[in-house]
C-alpha cells in the first residue's frame, strides 16, 4: 500500500502538509459520519479509516517513514519518476561531466496531438481536454487522486463520477494515466509500460487488463479519446498484436443506463450516501433552529419506490431520473456547504413541472437554506459596517 497515496500528499510532502491531509480524510471517512447509513458503507468507511491511520501511524513518524521510502523504492517496487526527477538527474550527470539524460522526445507529442485532434472539439460531455478543464473539477480530481500533478501537467480530465463531481475519474498528462474509481485504490500506468489499449463498451483495457470502467462517460467520448492516445503510443512502439483472449459481449448501455441493473444499483447506493451526507450536515443547524429542514420521511419513502422502480422496465427511466436528480442536489449542496455556502448552479434549483414532491420539497427547502445563510451574511456585513 502507498501511504502517500492514501492521504493524497507528495512522496515529498512536509509535516504540515501530511498532518493536514490526515485531518481532511479523517473528517471524510470517519465511521460516526455514517452512523445512520446501511452496514455496506459503514464497513467501507471503517477500512478507509484504517488504512488513513495506518498510513499516518507510519508518515507522521520520522524513522517510520524513512524505512518506508526506502522499502517503497526498491527496484521491485520503484515509483514511477516525475519530469522533475529526470531533470534532477540530468543536472547530476552534467555536474559530473557525463553526458545528460535528455527528456524523452515523444512525451511532449501527447500533448500536441491532443491539441491538434481534441482541443477544438466541444461534442463532449465528460471529457475535458486542455486548456478547456474547469477549473472546479480540476481542483476537485487533483484534491481526490491526484494532489501530486501539478495543473499544468493535465492534459486530459475524465469525469466518471455519478454527479459531475470529477473526484472519481482519470487524468492523462504526458507521462502517463491517473485512475481513480469509486471505494478503490488509486491506479497509475505510465504511457512506457503500456503494450496494448482497448475501449470496449465503457471499459478501459491496458496491456490486456480492465483498469478502468467508465459507466457514466459516453462510448464515443472514450473511443475518440484513446484513439489520439493510440496514435501516440504507436510512435512511441511499434504496435502490439492484439490480445488473443476472448472477449465477453458487453451490451452498451451508454445510451439507456437504466436498462443496466448494476448501473442503477450504483447510482441508487451513491445518491443515498450524498443524501446521507447531506443530513448530517444539516441536523446541527435543525437541532439550534429547533426546525426540521429536511423532509427524511418523504425522501426515504421516495427511494423506496424508486428502488422498487428499477425491476420494472415501464418505470425504470422515470426512476433512474429522479434517483440521478436528487443525487445531483444532495451532491451540489454537500459540496456548497463545505466550502462555506458557495453559490449553487441556478440549473439545479429549477426543476420540472412533473417531479415527485420530495424533490420538489427538496429543491425549496435548499432554496430556502441558502436565502437565509445569504441575508444572515448580509445583516453580519451590516453589523460590522455599524459595529454592532
Amino acid at each position: 500500500m502507498n501511504y502517500y497515496d492514501v492521504l493524497g500528499v507528495r512522496p515529498s510532502a512536509s509535516d504540515q502538509e501530511i498532518e493536514l491531509a490526515y485531518r481532511s480524510r479523517r473528517t471524510q471517512y470517519h465511521p460516526d459520519k455514517y452512523a445512520s447509513a446501511d452496514a455496506e458503507t459503514v464497513k467501507w468507511a471503517t477500512a478507509k479509516m484504517q488504512e488513513v491511520n495506518a498510513a499516518y501511524a507510519v508518515l507522521s513518524d520520522l524513522a517510520k517513514r524513512r524505512a518506508f521510502d526506502e522499502g517503497f523504492r526498491r527496484p521491485d517496487q520503484a515509483r514511477p519518476d516525475t519530469a522533475e526527477d529526470r531533470r534532477a538527474h540530468a543536472k547530476q550527470a552534467t555536474n559530473r561531466g557525463a553526458e545528460p539524460v535528455a527528456e524523452p522526445r515523444l512525451q511532449v507529442a501527447l500533448r500536441n496531438i491532443l491539441q491538434r485532434e481534441l482541443a477544438p472539439y466541444h461534442g463532449f460531455a465528460r471529457t475535458y481536454v486542455a486548456p478547456r478543464i474547469p477549473a472546479r473539477k480540476l481542483n476537485a480530481a487533483r484534491g481526490s487522486y491526484a494532489m501530486d500533478i501539478k495543473e499544468d501537467d493535465v492534459l486530459v480530465l475524465i469525469d466518471a463520477t455519478v454527479f459531475g463531481g470529477a473526484k472519481e475519474g482519470l487524468i492523462l498528462t504526458s507521462e502517463g494515466i491517473r485512475i481513480k474509481e469509486l471505494m478503490a485504490a488509486t491506479n497509475e500506468w505510465r504511457w512506457k509500460d503500456v503494450r496494448s489499449l482497448e475501449v470496449r463498451g465503457t471499459a478501459l483495457h491496458l496491456n490486456g487488463y480492465q483498469v478502468a470502467d467508465c459507466t457514466m462517460v459516453d462510448k464515443p467520448e472514450l473511443q475518440r479519446l484513446f484513439a489520439v492516445v493510440r496514435e501516440f503510443l504507436g510512435q512511441l512502439r511499434p504496435p502490439a498484436p492484439e490480445s488473443a483472449a476472448p472477449r465477453t459481449a458487453q451490451a452498451d448501455h451508454s445510451d439507456m443506463p437504466w436498462t443496466d441493473p448494476a448501473l442503477c444499483q450504483e447510482l441508487y447506493s451513491v445518491a443515498k450516501r450524498r443524501l446521507l451526507e447531506l443530513s448530517n450536515m444539516l441536523e446541527p443547524v435543525e437541532r439550534e433552529l429547533a426546525e426540521e429542514w429536511l423532509d427524511r420521511q418523504s425522501l426515504a419513502k421516495l427511494f423506496e419506490l424508486l428502488l422498487e422502480a428499477f425491476g420494472d422496465p415501464k418505470k425504470a427511466k422515470l426512476a433512474y431520473r429522479w434517483v440521478l436528480t436528487v443525487g445531483q442536489l444532495c451532491e451540489a449542496a454537500v459540496e456548497s456547504l463545505s466550502q462555506g455556502a458557495a453559490p449553487i448552479d441556478p440549473e439545479l434549483l429549477r426543476g420540472s413541472w412533473d417531479e415527485p414532491v420530495a424533490i420538489v420539497d427538496l429543491r425549496s427547502m435548499l432554496k430556502r437554506l441558502f436565502e437565509v445563510i445569504r441575508e444572515e451574511r448580509e445583516r453580519s456585513r451590516t453589523d460590522r459596517f455599524f459595529e454592532r
